[in-house]
């Protein structure tokens, strides 16, 4: 089940207008998931996604949106950020706004055109490899240099 969930906007909005201005004008729906699914064996906490063409046309009927403007123009689409409503209700406030934080990165708006897409992570590799190999990429040492706590040089490969 899915209902509308006001306590994750009101975590977004300090995130959008800070960090992540590209979305201050977009428009997002957030919602809670009653239960977190599962993938590849882990609990997904959040999801985003992009809704357009006739799944967003027949929201915006649904919501009573759907002028003539828009029908002829047929350009709405929107973003939705899903959350795991059972972990939310656990989750620490730091913990909340890293995972919201971690969703709305995921979204983007071209600067150009103002399609709404999106980007996937910057990162992604197994603490196996990098245990055995080190910071072999460019990506998972700039990744480990984003935290500034010297993980680049403690394990870079000589």
């Amino acid at each position: 089940m899915y209902r509308l969930a006001p306590d994750v906007a009101q975590v977004a909005a300090p995130l959008v207008s800070q960090h992540h201005h590209r979305l201050v004008d977009a428009p997002i729906v957030y919602i809670f998931r009653d239960s977190a699914p599962r993938s590849r064996g882990r609990m997904v906490l959040g999801r985003a996604r992009v809704t357009k063409g006739l799944p967003a046309f027949l929201a915006a009927v649904a919501a009573g949106d759907a002028s003539e403007e828009y029908i002829e123009a047929q350009e709405y689409a929107f973003f939705v950020v899903e959350i795991a409503e059972d972990w939310w209700v656990g989750a620490e406030p730091g913990q909340r706004a890293a995972v919201v934080d971690h969703e709305l990165c995921h979204l983007d708006v071209d600067d150009e055109s103002g399609d709404l897409s999106l980007r996937g992570h910057d990162l992604e590799e197994f603490n196996d490899v990098v245990a055995r190999h080190g910071l072999w990429r460019d990506d998972v040492s700039r990744f480990f240099g984003a935290c500034g706590v010297g993980a680049a040089a403690a394990c870079s490969v000589a």
